[in-house]
């Protein structure tokens, strides 16, 4: 079964480095938009998020996420409807 995600925007925690980063680069090769976040490795962040737009997405956010925060994940999720549009409501499935 293969789903089309263009189109998509997508965040993915963890995204500046390992499997965070791969999942996020095989993303933005579907053609999403793709939201990385990061607690410590910002530069590799940002790298990631400039690899993520030459392998195809329509966007890429590099943004901070630390989890001991109560409002960093609120301020994340701002951030990617700013600049991505669309609702605070979230979806598993596509559709």
């Amino acid at each position: 079964m293969s789903i089309d995600l263009a189109g998509r925007s997508v965040l993915v925690t963890g995204a500046s480095i390992g499997i965070g980063r791969e999942t996020a680069l095989r993303f933005a090769a579907a053609g999403c938009r793709v939201a990385l976040t990061y607690s410590e490795h910002r530069a590799e962040a940002e790298e990631a998020a400039k690899r993520c737009l030459g392998l195809g997405a329509l966007d890429a956010l590099a943004t901070s996420l630390q989890l001991g925060d109560e409002g960093s994940g609120c301020a994340v999720l701002k951030a990617v409807v700013e600049r991505f549009g669309g609702s605070t409501s979230s979806s598993t499935t596509p559709g």
